[in-house]
């Protein structure tokens, strides 16, 4: 049995939605494509006979098209403006499970974060060693600001990495638990850590490749109250967040930031 699910789509001064079909994964993310939508489960079970399939492409009727394996212990999906899908894992993504890493091959996103085409091809790889980095043992946060511009911040030493047409920039900060980052010029917006979810700092991206704080804030809601348990996704200097069913958006930008707004 699988379930049915309804894509909702924000455009600014309207909301529609597109209805799938009954779907056998359970669906942690959705992004758009050029083509319609991706739709993508967290796990992915490795078995003698092959992998399964954890995502789904459809056309803009709710029409699918064909289905991919992106691999287990997904930790974030986007997909940019040109069709490339970024994926971020977490520890077992890494290191293995479900099969994956023994007795299977080795986990699809072995690498920590990985770029497949909009037909599931890999397409990059992240590289520690061109980096600068040790490996990513568990991708906390990623941000696609642009086509082949993308970011991310990972256990266990905890740099700022962009990665801009191939090419590493690092910037270390050392601080862990933080779940959100959005970017602006060189300027970073991490929010949370391991005690206080809600707390967001502001860095300075220096020449000297150290992120330097320029300033704490607590991220709110529309109420006053701390946003807490909420699920961050970063796009630019957009840094969206979900919790159950409103959605709020806090922009990056000079001054650094401008209040949280809500959306739904």
């Amino acid at each position: 049995m699988g379930c049915e699910y309804r894509i909702l789509c924000w455009h600014q001064d309207r909301i529609d939605w597109v209805r799938l079909p009954q779907l056998s994964l359970v669906v942690s993310y959705v992004q758009p494509l050029p083509e319609g939508f991706l739709v993508v489960g967290a796990r992915c079970r490795w078995h003698p006979e092959g992998a399964e399939p954890n995502a789904v492409v459809a056309d803009f009727s709710g029409r699918i098209l064909r289905e991919l394996t992106l691999g287990d212990g997904i930790e974030d999906v986007m997909v940019s403006r040109n069709g490339t899908i970024w994926v971020s894992y977490f520890d077992e993504g890494v290191f293995g499970n479900f099969g994956w890493g023994g007795p299977g091959p080795t986990p699809i996103g072995a690498s920590g974060l990985v770029a497949f085409t909009p037909t599931g091809d890999l397409r990059f790889s992240y590289d520690p060693a061109a980096a600068g980095t040790d490996q990513i043992c568990d991708a906390y946060a990623m941000n696609v600001a642009a086509n082949d511009d993308v970011w991310v911040y990972f256990y266990d030493e905890f740099p700022v990495i962009r990665i801009a047409n191939g090419n590493y920039q690092k910037w270390s900060f050392g601080i862990g638990g933080a779940h959100g980052l959005a970017v602006h010029g060189t300027r970073v917006l991490l929010v949370g850590d391991y005690n206080r979810p809600s707390l967001g700092r502001v860095l300075h991206l220096g020449n000297d490749g150290v992120a330097h704080l320029v300033e704490e804030v607590l991220i709110v809601d529309d109420s006053g109250n701390p946003i807490e348990g909420a699920r961050m996704s970063g796009l630019g200097s957009d840094l969206y967040f979900f919790k159950d069913t409103k959605v709020w958006i806090i922009r990056t930008c000079e001054p650094p930031l401008t209040p949280v707004d809500k959306i739904i």
